[in-house]
């Protein structure tokens, strides 16, 4: 299993057979609770986050535009882990916000 813990538009998922599952469920608008780069800036409240993986799963970190698009076309996992610039032109003709991506391999398959 693993623990972990995010803020802002950060979510995490487990990709298996292909298909990516979200691990930590929080809602995506256009002001998540981000980490501010000022010291007199509250910080935001952590969530956290519980799973298992498979032997042959893959945990997968995605952020701020490209979490949303993946929380509502889990399919697109496996296009995304064989082929991340083919599988980004794909989403972004598919409607995928306009705005910075993100998605790290952190562990396993």
């Amino acid at each position: 299993g693993f623990d972990g813990w995010g803020v802002g538009d950060a979510e995490a998922f487990v990709c298996r057979a292909g298909t990516l599952r979200r691990v930590g469920a929080h809602g995506f608008d256009h002001r998540p609770p981000l980490l501010a780069s000022h010291a007199d800036a509250p910080l935001p409240a952590p969530v956290a986050v519980r799973g298992t993986l498979g032997p042959r799963d893959s945990l997968f970190v995605a952020t701020d535009a490209l979490a949303a698009y993946l929380a509502g076309h889990p399919a697109a996992g496996r296009a995304f882990t064989a082929d991340f610039d083919a599988a980004l032109a794909a989403a972004r003709a598919d409607g995928l916000r306009s705005d910075d991506v993100t998605l790290v391999r952190v562990g396993r398959g």
